[in-house]
């Protein structure tokens, strides 16, 4: 120890309080009730998370990219594919 240090501490641990690997009632960790704001909250993001959406918005960008490709090589090279 540093001699610039005049206080000790000490933590001191029961035994026959200390808990290792068991069980924790149920009623410890309940969760606070939900607000109506925040089911709505939860309702927009799981429709905004399945992943039926991301798959239909992966196409749907994938197909605009495509057809924007397909735009600027005609204009500008004259390429056409139709």
């Amino acid at each position: 120890m540093p001699f610039t240090i005049d206080t000790y501490k000490e933590i001191s641990i029961n035994p026959q309080s200390l808990l290792i690997n068991g069980t924790i009632p149920e009623e410890v960790f309940t969760p606070p009730p939900e607000t109506p704001r925040e089911q709505i909250t939860n309702k927009i993001k799981t429709f905004f998370h399945s992943p039926h959406i991301k798959v239909v918005v992966f196409i749907g960008v994938e197909i605009a990219f495509v057809l924007l490709l397909i735009y600027l090589t005609h204009r500008y090279w004259g390429w056409s594919f139709f």
